[in-house]
């Protein structure tokens, strides 16, 4: 649950400092919760309508399928979709790791982004 997480966060946090929150998405159950525990808070909308941040011609696929059957079907999809860049989204840094290697394989140019890396990666 994000709210706890937030919650703990700041609760583990000394008393005494600045907070500042970036998010593109901050859901609306969880603002009131991150209000709390700033001062005077500021809200800079760059956008005032969600549908203006999806790009023109962005195709956007959700395929449902059991974990067994997920690395056949992405290569698949990937032989048959027409794209020029793709983002994959999985739960875990070996995951990614996992499927960066299979692209590779399969030679597909990839790259796993996730947060084991330094900041100069």
């Amino acid at each position: 649950d994000m709210c706890q997480d937030v919650q703990q966060f700041f609760l583990a946090t000394p008393h005494s400092k600045q907070v500042m929150m970036f998010s593109a998405t901050l859901s609306k159950d969880i603002r009131p919760i991150c209000k709390k525990f700033m001062q005077i808070p500021l809200k800079i909308y760059v956008l005032d309508n969600e549908a203006k941040l999806t790009l023109h011609g962005l195709q956007q696929h959700f395929v449902k399928i059991n974990e067994a059957a997920k690395n056949c079907k992405l290569n698949d999809l990937l032989d048959t979709l027409e794209f020029n860049q793709v983002c994959i989204f999985v739960k875990s840094v070996l995951q990614a790791v996992q499927l960066d290697q299979l692209l590779r394989d399969c030679n597909f140019p990839s790259i796993a982004i996730h947060l084991g890396l330094g900041q100069e990666e």
